[in-house]
């Protein structure tokens, strides 16, 4: 009997919870209702093995940050994180999107033929192919997009054509100069964003983080997309140099994840896929060099 019930737990937890339920021991069987199915099934995961509870499905809101251009095994890396949404700072997704995982495109900055693109993706909207997109990448960092204010918001209908939900352009810190100009200037001109992104980069301090997703909030009053985040110390030139440990990465990620569950203004969050050899992002490595997930690659997948 207790085997049977233990199947029956297992049919149950993957969705076959309809109608009467059977539980077959030896020769018996016993039609029992939704509600003392449940009651069993209670007691008798009490006397489960730890390692035979199935794992829950991820959250709809956790993704990750990775360039699929960079790694031949992309795919496995998505899979083995169990993500389910990502995005490549490219507005074309790779041909090979595991099932169940959702490419969202981005609009990068203004070099190429970002008016094309925004025609491309207004298709693909149209289709059914795309629901979101997010803004440009980091325009206040040198390094990066680069774009001042007035050509921001003067792309800005481009990204508006798509008919896409739209997500605003992730700056180097979301309560900059740069991004309180853009959020000002875009409520002058009636132009929408549907959801702010943030970027993240501190010490292994969940309070800071959910402090800052705070301010963030209240300033322009719309949901966030964590489209990066990780911990990083970036006066560390190697790996070897770097104050935090993985063990402190993984107690952050813990606290933080927990965190970012209980805020429901935070709709989608990323960590930053890093180079397990990277001075400042190292210990925040999720594969190491090998491609094996690292432990802290392994907290997140569970997650």
């Amino acid at each position: 009997m207790r085997c049977a019930i233990f199947e029956s737990i297992r049919d149950m937890r993957s969705g076959d919870l309809t109608g009467a339920i059977a539980i077959v021991s030896s020769d018996v069987m016993i039609a029992i209702s939704p509600f003392r199915a449940v009651l069993l099934m209670a007691i008798a995961l009490w006397f489960l093995p730890p390692g035979e509870a199935l794992a829950k499905d991820p959250p709809e809101a956790k993704g990750v940050a990775m360039a699929a251009q960079k790694y031949p095994d992309w795919k496995r890396r998505v899979e083995a994180l169990r993500v389910r949404w990502t995005y490549s700072w490219t507005a074309d997704g790779p041909e090979d999107v595991p099932a169940g995982v959702e490419f969202v495109p981005m609009i990068w900055g203004d070099r190429g033929n970002p008016g094309a693109t925004c025609e491309r993706l207004a298709a693909l909207q149209k289709a059914g192919s795309h629901k979101s997109l997010l803004g440009f990448n980091e325009p206040d960092g040198k390094d990066q997009a680069d774009m001042t204010v007035e050509t921001a918001l003067k792309m800005w209908p481009l990204l508006e054509k798509t008919r896409l939900r739209l997500g605003s352009p992730a700056t180097v810190h979301a309560d900059n100069a740069w991004m309180t100009e853009f959020m000002k200037g875009a409520e002058a001109r009636s132009l929408r964003v549907d959801f702010i992104c943030v970027h993240w980069y501190g010490g292994p301090s969940a309070p800071s983080l959910v402090r800052h997703l705070e301010k963030v909030h209240d300033l322009y009053d719309r949901p966030i997309w964590i489209t990066e985040f990780a911990v990083a110390d970036w006066q560390a030139k190697s790996r070897e140099q770097n104050r935090h440990s993985p063990e402190s990465v993984e107690a952050f990620l813990k606290e933080a994840l927990k965190e970012l569950k209980r805020l429901k203004y935070v709709e989608r969050f990323a960590w930053f896929a890093a180079d397990p050899d990277s001075g400042p992002l190292g210990p925040s490595a999720l594969f190491d060099a090998k491609g094996e997930l690292t432990a802290v690659g392994e907290l997140y997948a569970k997650f």
